[in-house]
């Protein structure tokens, strides 16, 4: 297995670099090309910290933000810019949603998981979280 991993690293850091692409059919034009795209990618990635980079830009991002929301004109094109994909995330939430009956009221699960069976429950604020309650499928847990 060893033998194979020193191939592999021989290949992406000396031989796909040597290759003259102009000889070769097209599918393996694309696969060399693609090769290299990737060599670089991650060697830019691992070797430039670019998770930092990512972190920061976040943050400035953020931060720059905030001047927008304070005046209101500003703030009345941010909801307008974000209307539609604030409108699709609620719709798909509300189909997501499982509803399920207990003691003969309908209610809404967080998540149900199939391969499971399995259903995950948020409890209304003030209720204790040690008291029993009596699930969809009648047990009291």
């Amino acid at each position: 297995m060893s033998k194979f991993i020193a191939q592999v690293q021989r290949f992406v850091t000396r031989d796909v670099w040597r290759i003259d692409d102009s000889k070769e059919t097209w599918p393996r034009r694309l696969g060399i090309g693609l090769t290299r795209r990737l060599v670089i990618t991650i060697d830019g990635f691992l070797e430039n910290n670019l998770t930092s980079y990512a972190a920061a830009l976040t943050y400035s991002c953020l931060l720059a933000a905030v001047p927008v929301l304070a005046k209101p004109a500003y703030r009345l094109c941010l909801w307008i810019i974000l209307l539609p994909f604030t409108l699709v995330f609620l719709t798909l939430w509300w189909f997501w949603k499982k509803k399920v009956v207990v003691e003969g009221k309908t209610k809404s699960i967080d998540a149900y998981l199939p391969e499971t069976k399995a259903l995950i429950e948020q409890k209304s604020a003030g209720v204790a979280l040690d008291k029993k309650a009596r699930q969809s499928d009648g047990a009291m847990l």
